[in-house]
């Protein structure tokens, strides 16, 4: 009996403590969520379905968002919005700290966003295309054009009734090394994925971070959907009315000024023939790029 009672206790023990901890890690995420919902109700109506925790793993969930812009007229659901840092010790971090100090480890995304093609958002996504354009004092290109993007009613001919995506952003922070890395993914699903990698010195203050990066390498990776390319291909070739070989050397062979206005670069034969391949036999972009040590990047964006 007495074996069983001192096996018992510390087992009591380790479970009190481990629902502590849970119960703690729980009301201290449901006031700071509650919070954030408070300050956005000027601009939305957000409604969450539970939270979660995994101590080992040192992460947190907010699961089943839905949002309500109060101007539109539109509904926006996300399954689970997730923020994972370096094990148990992070759910008891002080982030207020964040602001003058990277930290080693932490990831922030998004599951299960989606979000349906005859709402107004999407709508005034491709408003906002259109006034950055003007800004920019370029004329927005025409449907299936160099630098177009499908608007709604392009994307219900080919088949899609809602958008269904996935993001995330990744940073660590080597204190040792001083150096950090950064990560941003985003999936479309059933459509295109981009993944882009920074590797840069320094990093350990956030605000010197983004006003002026220092990266070391930077890694630009794109893949599309087979089907997606297939169908992409088949619609805009029937769109500008010539056959699908001829609509990929089109895009292919786009002026130089038209690469400019777009993408702020002027590509090689290289680019273009990589282009016209990779909207062939679909794969992947995979780009990297290793700044001269006395690159600004602070000025980078005069070049355009």
């Amino acid at each position: 009996m007495k074996a069983k009672t001192a096996i018992a206790v510390p087992l009591i023990l380790i479970g009190g403590v481990y629902l502590g901890l849970k119960a703690y890690v729980y009301f201290s995420a449901k006031s700071d969520v509650d919070n954030i919902v408070k300050q956005a109700s000027l601009f939305a109506d957000v409604r969450y379905g539970g939270i979660s925790s995994d101590l080992m793993e040192g992460s947190i969930s907010v699961n089943d968002v839905v949002i309500l812009p109060r101007t539109l007229q539109d509904e926006i659901q996300i399954h689970e919005l997730k923020m994972q840092g370096d094990g148990p010790g992070f759910l008891f971090t002080d982030t207020s700290k964040w602001a003058q100090q990277t930290p080693e480890f932490l990831k922030l995304s998004m599951k299960g966003l989606r979000v349906g093609l005859d709402g107004e958002l999407y709508r005034s996504l491709g408003q906002m295309q259109m006034q950055q354009a003007k800004a920019r004092k370029a004329k927005p290109a025409a449907t299936c054009e160099f630098g177009s993007s499908f608007s709604a009613e392009d994307l219900r001919a080919l088949g899609y009734d809602e958008l269904f995506a996935n993001a995330s952003f990744t940073v660590a922070h080597d204190k040792l090394d001083s150096k950090t890395k950064m990560e941003i993914n985003l999936e479309m699903e059933d459509m295109a994925e981009v993944d882009m990698n920074m590797s840069m010195k320094g990093g350990g203050a956030p605000m010197m971070m983004a006003m002026a990066p220092q990266p070391s390498e930077i890694r630009f990776i794109y893949s599309v959907d087979p089907e997606f390319m297939k169908g992409s291909k088949k619609y805009c070739a029937s769109v500008l009315k010539m056959d699908e070989q001829a609509y990929v050397n089109h895009l292919a062979s786009a002026k130089e000024s038209d690469y400019q206005k777009y993408y702020g670069f002027i590509p090689g034969q290289g680019i273009r023939d990589a282009v016209k391949k990779f909207m062939n036999e679909g794969g992947e972009v995979d780009i990297r790029m290793r700044p001269s040590s006395d690159v600004n990047p602070m000025v980078l964006n005069q070049f355009r």
